[in-house]
């Protein structure tokens, strides 16, 4: 059964963070390491990619407390 819910999730999880990787501003040789790596290993590319945007967001943003 719980394949069931976690096809479904995979799918989304991958495809949502292949959009954000595309739509980054990373040039072109990270985003297809990234892609490749989200498209290869879906699951944990795809959260390796939006914890390390996450990250980099907020440090672009000056949101990091020391």
């Amino acid at each position: 059964m719980w394949l069931v819910c976690a096809g479904p999730f995979a799918l989304c999880l991958s495809a949502g963070a292949l959009v954000s990787v595309l739509r980054s501003t990373f040039s072109a040789a990270a985003k297809t390491a990234w892609a490749c790596a989200v498209l290869l290993v879906p699951v944990l590319g795809a959260s390796f990619w939006l914890a390390a945007h996450r990250t980099l967001r907020k440090n672009q943003r000056g949101d990091v407390h020391s």
